[in-house]
């Protein structure tokens, strides 16, 4: 629907600016409008009925914008962070159930454009002629992705935790496969893995003696996948190329 030339760019009702501290901006006044229309249309529809009660919306809009949470910035996470973060998980100095399912799912997040739903089985990977690692979405109006060199490593370091071959073309398991092998984790429980992996992480920065690490303790008690993906320089790639071809579209039409 974006390509549509009939609908007015100028009208996001979901998209607010981000300032410079990270946080968005909050669209008060849209809330005002709408607190607005329920407070009136409460009044007449307490009017037609002949009723007592008080207006329920009276105080809507004060109550709601009270609740906005205009100070909480977007978390990201800067270079040294995510390579600590990594780091920790990679030398096991912190503990972590299913360390290499989550070390190559955070990989993921910061060295690709990847959509996690599309991962689904190893077989989506192959080597190139020239011997560079692809990804196969499995869609047709999509081509082949190139890995970046770090998600290749990180690839390749997982094949060995699974104890799967190369060199030959990757079986269609399970990406993320259960503890029985039967299945595989959905988003929501990779993201539970995730959220039980960062307060491991959290509770180390604490206790650790560089400031940066430890003035981020915050940051990792919050990391999740897309802050990890908002922190990386793929992110700013893909959304550059997606506003380009959207560009070429509209210009084509």
């Amino acid at each position: 629907w974006s390509w549509n030339p009939h609908i007015n760019e100028r009208w996001r009702l979901f998209c607010r600016n981000i300032g410079q501290d990270g946080a968005p901006s909050p669209s008060q006044r849209d809330l005002h409008r709408a607190g607005k229309t329920v407070k009136d249309f409460n009044a007449f529809y307490i009017a037609e009925i002949g009723g007592l009660k008080a207006n329920v919306a009276e105080s809507f809009q004060g109550d709601l914008l009270k609740s906005l949470a205009i100070h909480r910035p977007l978390i990201t996470h800067n270079r040294h962070q995510l390579d600590w973060a990594f780091e920790q998980i990679m030398d096991r100095r912190v503990p972590v159930l299913r360390s290499e399912q989550i070390l190559f799912y955070m990989a993921v997040a910061r060295y690709s454009g990847i959509p996690i739903e599309r991962l689904h089985t190893f077989s989506q990977f192959s080597k190139s002629p020239d011997g560079r690692w692809c990804f196969d979405s499995g869609t047709r109006s999509e081509k082949l992705i190139e890995l970046s060199f770090e998600l290749s490593a990180h690839l390749e370091r997982y094949l060995d935790a699974n104890q799967i071959d190369q060199g030959d073309p990757l079986p269609p398991a399970p990406l993320f496969p259960t503890n029985n092998g039967s299945g595989s984790y959905s988003r929501d429980v990779l993201a539970a893995h995730l959220q039980d992996c960062r307060e491991r992480l959290a509770n180390a920065a604490s206790s650790c003696q560089e400031p940066e690490i430890f003035g981020a303790v915050h940051k990792f008690r919050r990391m999740t996948f897309v802050s990890i993906r908002r922190s990386s320089i793929y992110c700013w790639r893909v959304t550059k190329n997606r506003l380009l071809a959207e560009k070429y579209h509209r210009k084509k039409l």
